[in-house]
């Protein structure tokens, strides 16, 4: 457990869509296990997969498939994969700390 009393946790942590960032100044960022700096659960939401040209949201089929898939990548290569909520768009993943955890959507 990390006691986040006494933390300005809105200038720890930004979050914006599909990522988030905690400790963006590198020279405030406590070594790794210190501060929050140590294994969390991070849950990223409106997560969802739209075609970029016509902005229609798809929720089945083989494009979500290969979206789900691409996320379950994304999360292993900086942390581990926990869960994806399609229909509410929540994207769990855990990190062993904090660096940039951020979706790069490659559809």
């Amino acid at each position: 457990e990390t006691n986040v009393g006494g933390l300005d946790l809105e200038a720890l942590i930004q979050f914006n869509k599909g990522e988030v960032f905690v400790y963006m100044d590198d020279s405030n960022k406590p070594p790794v296990g210190e501060g929050l700096n140590k294994p969390a659960e991070v849950t990223l939401l409106n997560i969802k997969y739209f075609d970029k040209k016509t902005v229609h949201e798809y929720t089945k089929g083989p494009k979500i498939e290969k979206y789900k898939e691409m996320l379950k990548r994304k999360a292993e290569d900086q942390g581990a994969h926990l869960s994806y909520n399609l229909f509410k768009g929540e994207w769990m993943i855990r990190v062993s700390h904090f660096s940039v955890y951020k979706l790069v959507d490659e559809s």
